[in-house]
């Protein structure tokens, strides 16, 4: 004796039918379906209207342009001071000679031969980004890393450290 094709489980309306026997509630399941990806897509048209309404605000807030630029420095330069962390580790970069070119390269020679190492110039608010990439071994892997300049002279320039875990400082003079 069922009048209708839904069955109530814990408050919640459930459609059941057999498919094969029961051909005439395929209307009725059609039409819930229907009713039920209509509500979804309502929702979802107020979603994607919030969302392209956020994008501009987001890229609007965005005051800092980053802009990737030329080596600040070039030539021949050697770490003149080198601390990590509280520890004085310069004499460990005693043998090496960093030399800048106009291209953005950087080579490392001096304590067994010479490596061309991946670096790249950032500015950000007037201030020089530096990021070394590739170093390996000791201690050039302690090179490896994003640095600030803080510091620019002829013939000195002071880097820090931009990783918020590490306490770590470099100065390198010119040759």
């Amino acid at each position: 004796m069922e009048s209708h094709p839904f069955d109530k489980v814990n408050g919640v309306k459930i459609l059941k039918f057999n498919p094969f026997n029961d051909l005439s509630h395929c209307n009725a399941a059609y039409f819930y379906v229907t009713l039920y990806c209509t509500e979804i897509s309502k929702n979802m048209k107020k979603y994607f209207l919030l969302a392209i309404l956020a994008i501009p605000v987001m890229m609007a807030s965005c005051e800092k342009d980053t802009i990737v630029v030329d080596n600040p420095i070039e030539g021949k330069w050697s770490i003149i001071s080198f601390v990590d962390n509280g520890t004085d580790k310069t004499s460990e970069f005693a043998p090496y000679i960093f030399t800048f070119d106009s291209n953005g390269n950087m080579l490392v020679s001096g304590g067994g031969g010479g490596m061309m190492e991946m670096c790249n110039w950032t500015k950000m608010d007037s201030v020089y980004h530096f990021n070394m990439m590739g170093m390996h071994g000791e201690p050039l892997d302690g090179l490896d890393d994003d640095w600030t300049m803080s510091g620019l002279t002829d013939s000195t320039c002071n880097f820090i450290d931009n990783n918020p875990n590490r306490d770590c400082m470099f100065t390198m003079h010119k040759i």
